[in-house]
């Protein structure tokens, strides 16, 4: 992940684009995400007691693990 905020702003708009409840915004992400990132967020589901983050949630988590450009 390049770049956390850029990511979550477009993923975003992706999901108003198509329509994507919020309530579906976390398990929708799930399926955009790859490598490092995906394993990250199954990761915080399993410590979660196997309950999905709320949205606000997760960006907080995101961005705090992934907020330096990596690239």
């Amino acid at each position: 992940m390049e770049n956390v905020h850029k990511w979550i702003y477009l993923i975003e708009v992706y999901f108003k684009l198509h329509r994507v409840p919020a309530e579906d915004y976390f398990s929708s992400v799930l399926f955009c995400m790859t490598g490092l990132a995906q394993g990250f967020a199954c990761e915080l589901v399993l410590l979660n007691n196997g309950q999905q983050l709320s949205w606000r949630g997760f960006k907080i988590v995101m961005r705090k693990a992934f907020g330096r450009n990596i690239a």
